[in-house]
Protein backbone atom coordinates (compact mmCIF):
# COMPACT_ATOMS: atom_id res chain seq x y z
CA UNK A 1 0.00 0.00 0.00
CA UNK A 2 1.24 3.32 -0.89
CA UNK A 3 2.11 5.90 1.78
CA UNK A 4 -0.51 8.18 0.20
CA UNK A 5 -3.00 5.57 0.24
CA UNK A 6 -2.41 4.71 3.56
CA UNK A 7 -2.42 8.58 5.08
CA UNK A 8 -6.23 8.64 3.01
CA UNK A 9 -6.91 5.37 5.06
CA UNK A 10 -6.35 6.90 8.01
CA UNK A 11 -7.88 10.23 7.95
CA UNK A 12 -10.89 8.38 7.11
CA UNK A 13 -10.81 6.37 9.76
CA UNK A 14 -10.30 9.51 11.96
CA UNK A 15 -13.01 11.26 10.71
CA UNK A 16 -15.81 8.04 10.80
CA UNK A 17 -14.50 7.54 14.36
CA UNK A 18 -14.99 11.03 15.31
CA UNK A 19 -18.49 11.33 14.01
CA UNK A 20 -19.14 8.26 15.67
CA UNK A 21 -17.46 8.67 18.95
CA UNK A 22 -20.00 9.69 22.08
CA UNK A 23 -22.98 9.15 19.69
CA UNK A 24 -25.32 6.92 21.69
CA UNK A 25 -28.06 6.85 18.51
CA UNK A 26 -27.74 6.64 14.59
CA UNK A 27 -30.66 9.16 13.19
CA UNK A 28 -33.11 6.23 12.02
CA UNK A 29 -32.62 7.43 8.15
CA UNK A 30 -28.96 7.27 8.76
CA UNK A 31 -29.33 3.46 10.34
CA UNK A 32 -32.33 2.28 7.67
CA UNK A 33 -31.64 4.48 4.82
CA UNK A 34 -34.29 3.72 1.98
CA UNK A 35 -31.31 1.07 0.37
CA UNK A 36 -30.85 -1.29 3.19
CA UNK A 37 -34.98 -1.05 3.55
CA UNK A 38 -35.73 -2.08 -0.26
CA UNK A 39 -33.00 -4.65 -0.13
CA UNK A 40 -33.62 -6.61 3.09
CA UNK A 41 -37.46 -6.00 3.65
CA UNK A 42 -40.74 -5.93 1.40
CA UNK A 43 -40.88 -2.06 1.63
CA UNK A 44 -39.00 0.87 -0.19
CA UNK A 45 -38.57 3.50 2.69
CA UNK A 46 -38.72 3.02 6.58
CA UNK A 47 -41.75 4.58 6.83
CA UNK A 48 -43.51 2.14 4.99
CA UNK A 49 -41.70 -0.11 7.28
CA UNK A 50 -42.29 1.29 9.98
CA UNK A 51 -46.41 1.86 9.26
CA UNK A 52 -46.71 -2.03 8.55
CA UNK A 53 -44.92 -2.56 11.82
CA UNK A 54 -47.46 -0.32 13.29
CA UNK A 55 -44.52 1.82 14.36
CA UNK A 56 -43.97 5.73 14.67
CA UNK A 57 -40.49 7.87 14.03
CA UNK A 58 -41.14 8.44 17.62
CA UNK A 59 -42.02 5.05 19.10
CA UNK A 60 -39.23 3.89 21.41
CA UNK A 61 -38.56 -0.49 20.01
CA UNK A 62 -37.97 -1.29 23.89
CA UNK A 63 -41.61 -0.55 24.57
CA UNK A 64 -42.54 -3.43 22.42
CA UNK A 65 -43.03 -6.83 23.75
CA UNK A 66 -39.27 -8.49 22.61
CA UNK A 67 -41.37 -11.64 21.21
CA UNK A 68 -44.17 -9.37 19.25
CA UNK A 69 -40.70 -7.40 17.89
CA UNK A 70 -39.01 -10.10 16.91
CA UNK A 71 -41.76 -11.89 14.76
CA UNK A 72 -43.17 -8.42 13.59
CA UNK A 73 -39.44 -8.69 11.91
CA UNK A 74 -39.16 -12.21 11.08
CA UNK A 75 -42.59 -12.00 8.82
CA UNK A 76 -41.56 -8.40 6.83
CA UNK A 77 -37.15 -8.99 6.44
CA UNK A 78 -34.56 -11.02 5.61
CA UNK A 79 -34.17 -11.49 9.45
CA UNK A 80 -34.74 -13.38 12.31
CA UNK A 81 -35.06 -10.82 14.99
CA UNK A 82 -34.76 -6.90 15.75
CA UNK A 83 -30.91 -7.52 17.13
CA UNK A 84 -30.08 -9.14 14.10
CA UNK A 85 -31.62 -6.53 11.69
CA UNK A 86 -30.35 -3.82 13.88
CA UNK A 87 -26.58 -5.46 14.32
CA UNK A 88 -26.48 -5.78 10.20
CA UNK A 89 -27.57 -2.25 10.09
CA UNK A 90 -25.21 -0.74 12.19
CA UNK A 91 -22.80 -2.82 10.21
CA UNK A 92 -23.74 -1.40 7.43
CA UNK A 93 -23.96 2.10 8.21
CA UNK A 94 -19.52 1.82 10.25
CA UNK A 95 -18.93 0.28 6.51
CA UNK A 96 -20.56 3.24 4.66
CA UNK A 97 -18.61 5.72 6.69
CA UNK A 98 -15.27 4.14 5.80
CA UNK A 99 -15.94 4.30 2.69
CA UNK A 100 -13.96 6.39 -0.02
CA UNK A 101 -15.31 8.93 -2.12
Amino acid sequence: MSKKLFKELQARMQHALKELDGSDEIPLEDLFPDEFIREHTKFSTVDDFLNRVNLSRTDYVENIPEDELDNMIDQNTDFNDWEQMKSIAEQEYVANKLKFE
